[in-house]
């Protein structure tokens, strides 16, 4: 497989990780408010996968798949927790209607298998 067709292969495998991460958490109640939102350039921010909210709680979830959920894992970089951290911050500031509500990060992690793990408020283990 060249890299082209792998680079293809991975954005569809996202974008599929990322419906089955928002159906997961549908179930567990959450309510979409956005996705694959992109930052502004320049800004060190990443994209957001998911904004999802449940009563008064807005999340930012990123969403990962790889070959293990070790190697999921270990893809949530305190850089990348840092970018989120941001990209969290650029939301709000777009989208005042949140003021009022507590925010977190969490990640739903996937497994070549399908394995789902979601990992409630990640950011704080030292952003």
């Amino acid at each position: 497989m060249d890299k082209r067709t792998r680079g293809q292969t991975a954005y569809i495998s996202g974008h599929a990780a990322e419906q089955t991460a928002l159906s997961f958490l549908e179930k567990k109640g959450y309510v979409l408010v956005a996705k694959n939102l992109k930052m502004p350039k320049g800004s060190g921010a990443n994209e957001l996968d998911l904004v999802v909210k449940k009563n008064q709680m807005l999340v930012f979830v990123e969403v990962k798949k790889r070959q293990t959920m070790d190697e999921a894992a270990f893809c949530i970089t305190k850089n990348m927790k840092k970018r989120l951290l941001k990209a969290g911050a650029a939301f709000l500031a777009l989208h005042p209607e949140f003021e009022n509500f507590d925010c977190r990060f969490d990640v739903v992690l996937f497994s070549k298998d399908n394995e789902c793990l979601h990992l409630e408020n990640v950011l704080w283990e030292g952003a």
